[in-house]
């Protein structure tokens, strides 16, 4: 990805928190069971890869989540690129403005309708629902819109497989497009100049006007990362989202996320896979059982413990 489109896609221009995340002492259970994390503490630097280790179970999906804004932390407080979410209990202490919406990849849009507009396919109705499961603790109060600045990435990818590949890159860009246009399916020109121009940067350009259930798995990913830098994110979390993939293609997926990591952007996913952090990771935290049982640069951690920690 060239710089000059990498900084367009990603909006490198503004001001940016020191750190990308700050969690202290969160702890979260979905209802009335077995808390899933417990006193989870830890820090995300700009400008690094920050991997996240973890048996299933041990509450990796869960810790995304609540970065991204899906679910409210029962215990603790969570500041994510300067805005401050302490827990269920207390709410946002910066809270955006609410809205009635559900989707799990609402973004915040603007007040104002855009113009020049360019056509552009079906709006994004059939996207996802709410994440996690009913009756977790945080979802009894008023949902709040969702930080556009933080993308997420989730395991299955998230994507419309009816929908164009370019149809799906133009979705991380409702956040700054008016309603109605959207919704009769226009977009600004200049958008979906940037969404081809994401597109081509990451190798895909030929393949806009394709339907992604006729994608392979890298090329899906790549959607994925095509979308998500569309939200001209401070900070990407993904969910074991090269975990499907042949050791070449995961190469070269995460060779892409290197280099987006590069310009500014802080990069938080979760994965199983060791060799990816000993090529990727600049930060290693390892979950058991939702405990964090290690929090350390990842040239201070040997693939050795890191696999005796995973056990």
């Amino acid at each position: 990805m060239t710089a000059a489109v990498f900084e367009a896609a990603t909006g490198r221009g503004d001001e940016v928190s020191p750190h990308a995340l700050e969690a202290r002492d969160l702890w979260f259970s979905y209802g009335k069971g077995e808390d899933v994390l417990k006193g989870v503490s830890m820090v995300v630097e700009q400008g690094r890869i920050t991997m996240v280790l973890g048996a299933s179970g041990s509450g990796k999906t869960t810790l995304l989540k609540l970065v991204k804004g899906l679910l409210a932390p029962r215990r603790g407080s969570l500041t994510v690129l300067g805005r401050g979410l302490s827990s269920s209990r207390t709410g946002l202490h910066n809270p955006p403005s609410p809205s009635p919406a559900t989707d799990e990849f609402l973004l915040d849009r603007p007040s104002e309708p855009t113009s020049d507009v360019g056509s552009l396919p079906p709006p994004l109705a059939c996207l996802p629902g709410p994440a996690g499961r009913k009756g977790a603790r945080g979802f009894g109060r008023p949902r709040a819109r969702l930080d556009p600045r933080v993308a997420y990435i989730p395991q299955q990818l998230g994507l419309v497989r009816t929908l164009s590949v370019l149809d799906n890159t133009l979705t991380g860009a409702l956040g700054r497009v008016a309603t109605l246009p959207s919704l009769v399916h226009r977009f600004p020109r200049d958008v979906v100049h940037e969404a081809h121009a994401t597109l081509e940067s990451l190798g895909i350009g030929h393949k806009a006007t394709e339907r992604v259930f006729a994608l392979s798995g890298g090329e899906r990913q790549r959607v994925a990362i095509a979308r998500a830098l569309m939200q001209r994110p401070h900070l990407i979390v993904a969910d074991e989202f090269v975990s499907q993939l042949d050791p070449a293609t995961t190469t070269e997926i995460m060779d892409a996320m290197q280099g987006i990591v590069r310009g500014g952007v802080a990069l938080l996913m979760t994965t199983h896979e060791l060799d990816i952090v000993a090529r990727y990771a600049d930060h290693v935290v390892v979950l058991r059982a939702g405990v964090k049982v290690l929090d350390r640069p990842a040239r201070a951690a040997g693939i050795a413990d890191l696999g005796g920690l995973l056990k």
